[in-house]
């Protein structure tokens, strides 16, 4: 997904789902099927009215793009990740399939200058790794975001070139966010903050922020975000600073973009925050996640009570961040005590990794320098099922588990 400045018919990724927002767009005309909508904010629309149609230039949906075959409405039933943006009836989406072009949805300017937005969606997102060019490319682009083969967001944004003084120049970085994982072709409701209000009150330079929503749950990054949206304090927060900010002459929202394959439902752009529903069971296990691993939304043995064989239930899977359907999805505790670190796991007794199958703890001090494999031989043991236990006299460090047969 990606903000972008000019062009509707630009090329990008043809795998990648890509949601753009652009800053000004004056050359949509020229690669149009059929007349160009604009289209005044608020804007919200869904597709149930429109089943087996196109999007592109069909009032009121108000869609623009050079081929109307790239967005087609489809019937299917889907379960929502935070409660839907619109109400009423979800029986129809939009497929996406821009073969690397985009679908653009243009928004009036003349009355979203200083002001404080909210792009809300469902959307279904196809994952690539690939950073496309039509973005780097592009200097009108505000913000963009994908889904990398990680099963991560990947938000296009600036970052001052010295955040100690943050003057006027800064660069353009593509950043990975934390977040619980996005699994390939699931549903998830994605939510972009973007603020062209706020003022920079500490270095008057006007700059506009974007705030990432991940099922209503704002994402924050210790390095490349803001705690406050005036840069009034350091990184570690929620905010990032929007893509060409140096450029950005004009504080307003002009068009959205969607390129790739996909699908995507309640689109809407509006000036009042979003409110989330989000159905909750044992220990607070969120409806949706459930849904992604197809286990049943309750508190049955079939939903957040389900075991794997690892005598862990989804609930406790979803607190560690594992698989709740692959029992030998390692979970690595933790313990200090008097400067040792005393590490703890289980493994299934049904795994198999061959005669030579070995744990391999990887290590890190510093997470900005990434993990390194151990030598020492204490690191390295032979699979035991059951609980087996490591100690690391190294000081405070973070781990990754992992299975080896080298």
């Amino acid at each position: 997904m990606s903000f972008l400045k000019r062009h509707s018919c630009r090329r990008g990724s043809a795998a990648m789902l890509i949601l753009i927002a652009v800053a000004l767009l004056p050359a949509a005309t020229a690669c149009a099927a059929g007349a160009v909508r604009t289209n005044s904010l608020p804007y919200a629309n869904n597709f149930e009215a429109s089943p087996g149609s196109s999007i592109i230039s069909t009032a009121p949906l108000g869609w623009s793009a050079a081929d109307t075959n790239y967005a087609v409405v489809v019937t299917t039933n889907y379960s929502p990740s935070a409660g839907y943006p619109l109400s009423g009836a979800h029986t129809a989406v939009a497929k996406l399939s821009t073969d690397g072009n985009t679908i653009t949805n243009i928004l009036s300017g003349s009355n979203n200058t200083n002001a404080q937005y909210w792009i809300d969606m469902n959307i279904r997102m196809v994952s690539n790794d690939s950073e496309p060019s039509s973005i780097t490319n592009d200097s009108g682009i505000q913000t963009a975001m994908y889904l990398s083969s990680s099963s991560n967001l990947v938000l296009y944004h600036a970052m001052p070139d010295n955040p100690a003084i943050f003057d006027t120049a800064s660069t353009n970085y593509f950043t990975t966010l934390s977040h619980t994982a996005i699994e390939n072709d699931s549903w998830h409701r994605l939510t972009l903050e973007l603020d062209y209000f706020t003022a920079d009150d500490i270095y008057a330079l006007d700059h506009e922020f974007v705030r990432v929503l991940l099922d209503g749950t704002a994402i924050s990054n210790a390095t490349w975000a803001w705690d406050i949206n005036n840069l009034g304090a350091g990184p570690g927060g929620e905010w990032f600073l929007c893509a060409n900010s140096d450029s950005s002459s004009n504080r307003l929202l002009s068009a959205a973009l969607l390129s790739g394959t996909g699908h995507f439902d309640d689109f809407v752009v509006t000036n009042g925050a979003p409110s989330y529903t989000v159905s909750t069971f044992t220990n607070g296990v969120p409806g949706w996640w459930l849904a992604n691993y197809t286990l049943t939304q309750d508190d049955t043995a079939s939903g957040a009570m389900y075991d794997d064989g690892d005598a862990h239930p989804a609930w406790a899977e979803w607190l560690l961040g594992t698989h709740p359907k692959v029992s030998n999805d390692f979970t690595l505790v933790v313990e200090s005590n008097g400067g040792t670190n005393f590490l703890k796991w289980v493994t299934d007794a049904n795994l198999d990794t061959g005669a030579d199958g070995t744990i391999l703890l990887r290590k890190s001090t510093n997470l900005l320098e990434g993990y390194t494999s151990t030598n020492d031989s204490n690191a390295r043991s032979t699979l035991v099922a059951g609980t087996n236990t490591w100690e690391d006299t190294g000081g405070d460090a973070m781990y990754r588990l992992g299975v080896t047969t080298d």
